[in-house]
């Protein structure tokens, strides 16, 4: 029997179930994989919500997919995917995962027409709904500190989300009515299909 089903077989034996949650509206698919937690002691947020992860060769898992944990529903963003080869054959696929911490709706401000003074009507339609992303950052009451997790570069605040979801400029992330951020920025292209928005506090009408 060849190596990758080998290690498959041993992840639906020992491993643990997830669900891989796609943006393209397919049902979510159940796997097995092997992860380990990232064993930093310096620095604990980096340790505890980002891990280091092994699929099967045969994965249905891609960069900016959401791995869904059964047993407690914890969510984790795959942020990177690296083909492992045992003699030329591909055998599994290494991937690091980072938690999401934050849930909300992507919402963009669109012309509707004009009123009666000819004035331009805009409203706030929602664009995406319940996407799940990971903040890091200082934001009032809302505050990731650490700076060496996921790599961060300065302490703005920051929402790392999947690629696949459309998100720009001046879109507004709603979290609750008294919980809103606006997308400034967008660097697209640091992390494999993750989208790294910087974000402030959104006090528009």
């Amino acid at each position: 029997m060849p190596v990758s089903e080998n290690i498959e077989r041993v992840l639906q034996k020992i491993g643990t179930e997830v669900r891989i949650i796609k943006h393209d509206d397919s049902d979510p698919t159940l796997e097995y994989i092997d992860y380990e937690i990232n064993p930093n002691d310096t620095a604990p947020f980096y340790g505890q919500h980002m891990i280091e992860s092994t699929f099967g060769y045969n994965t249905n898992a891609d960069p900016g997919d959401l791995v869904e944990f059964v047993d407690d529903g914890s969510k984790y963003l795959i942020v990177s995917s690296n083909k492992t080869r045992f003699k030329n054959k591909l055998v599994t696929i290494e991937s690091v995962l980072y938690k999401c911490n934050i849930t909300g709706d992507i919402k963009r401000k669109q012309t509707t027409g004009r009123d009666d003074n000819y004035n331009l009507i805009e409203e706030w339609n929602t664009i995406a709904s319940g996407e799940s992303a990971l903040f890091v950052g200082d934001i009032n009451d809302r505050s990731v500190d650490s700076q060496d997790y996921a790599e961060i570069y300065t302490m703005n605040p920051n929402l790392f989300i999947s690629g696949d979801v459309d998100v720009q400029s001046d879109d507004r992330f709603e979290v609750s009515a008294d919980e809103r951020y606006q997308i400034k920025s967008i660097e697209p292209r640091r992390l494999e299909n993750v989208k790294i928005c910087r974000v402030e506090k959104d006090n528009r009408e």
